[in-house]
């Protein structure tokens, strides 16, 4: 019965004209001034509580006002209750969430955001969000575009925490064992840390951009490389698409010029070259992991031919587009009524429309430093882990300039057989050579 009543004054709600809305409210009013209504959000039955959070979407979206008379009351009910994750409740929850914080312009005023709702968040991000990642994940950037800054301060504390117990969720034993729930996951913390990023392209932010991508991107990508899971999923192919995203701003594409050019030519040449030092590691030694080698190529193909891992990971089409400029970050509030399916739009916020193979330099360079690698050891060590890895390269990677690259080694070994030499590997160490000297050339 109460579940039906709840629900009831939604559906009312929403089937009123906005001019009738006004005579309803003084009604509403005395419905939620007591605060026995609020308790709701605590009642044993699942089915109440998600009713009631419902309630309070619709409560947000056609009588804003009467929700910011009572924002003392709605913003900790609501926003201290982002750990029920009951199936009937925590999709509920958390448009509930989005709809407060795009409601109520002080909502944090009314709660302790250090000590009340980001340990709650920080719990449940580390727990894959209790097998409940497709209804919870998806929010999680649309709530990041509306945390001021008093929430957020210190940045780099905050945005560590975030994507530290954002990626340890990964490791919970739902999401372990779930490859649909690790996607979303996979898919949503790197759309966080795009959008972090664009957030972020001040002087004085360069630490966090550099955080970012060493501590939590490559550490991420390190980990695929082994994972067959992890490797499988979307990772790979979301990651391109936001190097593709930074390519289009650092003006690789041919596109007008952006007021952020020189940040994201920056963040190219930082990625490129940490990710030719983490390569290298792997691919440079006698030892190798077949395995970590496979799981290499597969990043490199998805690289260069991002149309199979499209085929593989299809994205889906969502009704609103939010622009990721750094001037209009601000105003990307969610649209259509505040909240119209939030979990779902405003998580497109950072995709591009269409993408395609990476065009920067850097990518060739980088696979024929490990194409020199792989002569040497298949060569001087007869190894086959190399070979196989080589012959990975060559299928996505069967350039001129690669091909030059075997024949020219191949010519060096014959010019040092006829004069009695040594063969002379110029193959350079660690992330030098061509990555190296690239950086330098931009």
């Amino acid at each position: 019965m109460l579940t039906c009543s709840l629900l009831g004054v939604k559906r009312l709600l929403s089937l009123l004209q906005p001019t009738d809305t006004p005579a309803l409210e003084q009604k509403l009013s005395d419905l939620v001034n007591p605060g026995k209504f609020w308790k709701y959000s605590k009642h044993k039955t699942a089915q109440v509580r998600g009713a009631f959070f419902q309630l309070v979407c619709a409560l947000c979206e056609f009588t804003p006002a009467l929700v910011v008379a009572q924002a003392a009351l709605v913003c900790p009910a609501v926003l201290l209750n982002i750990d029920d994750t009951d199936p009937a409740v925590l999709p509920s929850v958390w448009e509930a969430v989005l709809h407060v914080v795009s409601t109520v312009p002080d909502c944090w005023k009314h709660v302790n955001a250090k000590k009340g709702f980001l340990p709650k968040l920080w719990a449940l991000l580390k727990e894959g969000g209790k097998g409940m990642a497709k209804a919870l994940h998806p929010n999680l950037m649309p709530l990041l575009s509306k945390l001021p800054q008093e929430v957020t301060h210190p940045s780099m504390d905050f945005y560590s925490t975030f994507f530290t117990s954002f990626i340890q969720g990964l490791s919970s034993e739902r999401a372990a064992s779930s490859p649909s729930e690790s996607a979303v996951i996979v898919t949503s913390v790197v759309e966080c840390l795009r959008y972090c990023i664009v957030l972020h392209t001040d002087e004085d932010q360069k630490n966090l951009r550099s955080m970012l991508i060493s501590e939590k991107l490559l550490p991420l990508l390190e980990e695929a490389l082994g994972s067959p899971s992890l490797r499988n999923g979307p990772l790979f192919l979301v990651v391109t698409e936001m190097l593709w995203s930074w390519e289009k701003k650092a003006g690789l594409h041919g596109d007008e010029a952006n007021s952020n050019r020189d940040v994201f030519q920056a963040l190219l040449t930082d990625f490129w070259k940490e990710v030719g030092i983490l390569f290298v590691r792997y691919v440079n030694t006698q030892e190798a992991d077949p395995q970590i080698l496979e799981g290499i190529a597969t990043l490199l193909q998805v690289m260069c031919h991002p149309e199979g891992g499209n085929k593989r990971h299809p994205q889906k089409k969502k009704s609103v587009r939010i622009c990721l400029e750094k001037e209009d970050v601000e105003k990307a509030a969610v649209k259509e009524g505040a909240v119209e399916k939030a979990a779902q739009t405003v998580s497109e916020a950072v995709r591009e429309p269409t993408f395609g193979p990476l065009k920067t330099p850097h990518l060739e360079d980088l696979v024929c430093q490990l194409v020199q690698m792989c002569l040497l050891h298949v060569n001087d060590n007869k190894s086959e882990t190399h070979l196989v890895f080589l012959s990975l390269l060559l299928r996505s990677f069967h350039t001129p300039r690669v091909f030059e690259t075997l024949v020219d080694d191949k010519l060096s070994r014959r010019r040092a057989a006829a004069s009695g030499e040594e063969p002379s590997h110029a193959v350079p160490a660690g992330a030098g050579g061509a990555v190296a000297e690239r950086e330098g050339a931009d």
